[in-house]
């Protein structure tokens, strides 16, 4: 008779809360674009036209009542090949961009693609981490972030000006958690989310190794799940709608003493 009871109060607070869950996931969100300062300030930075991306990597954790998180392999699979897809289209409408893939590698090649890619994860988590902390502000006013020339090899074998690094995360719970998360939530009066999703998405200068942009968007909603096609699409908007028009940010082109103009080059 207690489980009947409990079993109806449990799926009557589904049906209470719903409303309340939705707009408070809706609402705690979080955007975060910066933008390399020599596209600002350096005349003879070439805005980048062809783009290489690289292999997308998405994972995906279900999370206990206990709140130990395991990763789902399929779910992450899924998530990986759903932004690769919606990156892929996304990019590819925009006009003036030229999109790549990835090349055969070598073992040699692909252990430095492997180290720069772990370095380009710790320098954005740092500009990540300037927006909490004052004393970085002049970071934020003026990114610098750079993975220094070790990837020039790729601009040479595929032609491409920048590549596009694109990495997520995904949490979905277990039944049991959603249950104790709903009690809870009728309980104390606070509200939980019972899924969530992060998106990264960077384009880094192949010569120079300057991260030009960077944008990710975090969300606790279970319709923007990253292994699910519709919460991709909706997750890929978000990032690249601030996808900046990098011709537009160019400065203009100066001119020599002669009064050629210099000619544009990557820095």
């Amino acid at each position: 008779m207690r489980v009947k009871y409990l079993t109806c109060f449990v799926i009557t607070s589904i049906f209470l809360l719903q409303g309340c869950i939705t707009q408070y996931n809706t609402q705690h969100c979080a955007l975060n674009d910066t933008l390399h300062f020599c596209l600002k300030e350096e005349p003879r930075v070439k805005p980048p036209q062809k783009y290489l991306l690289l292999p997308v990597d998405v994972s995906i954790y279900e999370v206990s009542a206990g709140g130990a998180s395991e990763e789902v392999p399929e779910l992450s699979e899924q998530g990986c090949k759903y932004v690769t897809q919606r990156l892929t289209e996304h990019l590819k409408k925009r006009q003036g961009i030229e999109l790549t893939q990835l090349p055969d590698l070598s073992e040699a090649e692909q252990n430095l693609l492997d180290q720069h890619v772990a370095l380009y994860d710790r320098i954005t988590a740092s500009m990540d981490m300037y927006t909490q902390i004052p004393a970085f502000k002049h970071k934020l006013e003026r990114p610098d972030g750079t993975l220094g020339s070790g990837l020039s090899f790729l601009a040479e074998s595929t032609g491409a000006d920048a590549a596009i690094v694109a990495s997520g995360d995904g949490f979905v719970s277990t039944g049991g958690r959603v249950a104790t998360t709903i009690l809870y939530s009728v309980l104390a009066s606070t509200l939980l989310p019972v899924s969530g999703s992060w998106l990264h998405v960077g384009v880094v200068d192949l010569k120079t190794g300057n991260v030009l942009w960077t944008n990710s968007y975090t969300i606790g909603s279970g319709i923007f799940a990253l292994n699910k096609m519709s919460g991709a699409t909706r997750m890929v908007e978000k990032v690249l709608d601030g996808y900046p028009d990098f011709d537009a940010l160019a400065p203009a082109t100066k001119t020599d003493q002669g009064g050629k103009d210099v000619q544009a080059e990557n820095l």
